[in-house]
């Protein structure tokens, strides 16, 4: 409220216009920011070639 109002005092009937004021504030940046990792095609080709390196040393070692 203090940052809002510049320090000022603010009188009852000016509340209205204080509201406004608060109103009128843009939106604050997030905090933290979610990258969906399910939904990049790069996770998706990370895990299938992971897999196929495990299948791959499976198969070489013996173990089906």
């Amino acid at each position: 409220m203090a940052r809002v109002s510049r320090g000022r005092i603010i009188q009852p009937a000016q509340l209205a216009d204080l509201v406004k004021e608060i109103n009128a504030l843009p939106e604050p940046r997030p905090l933290e920011t979610r990258i969906p990792l399910w939904s990049n095609w790069i996770t998706l080709a990370s895990v299938i070639a992971l897999l196929g390196i495990f299948w791959t040393g499976r198969k070489l070692n013996g173990a089906f």
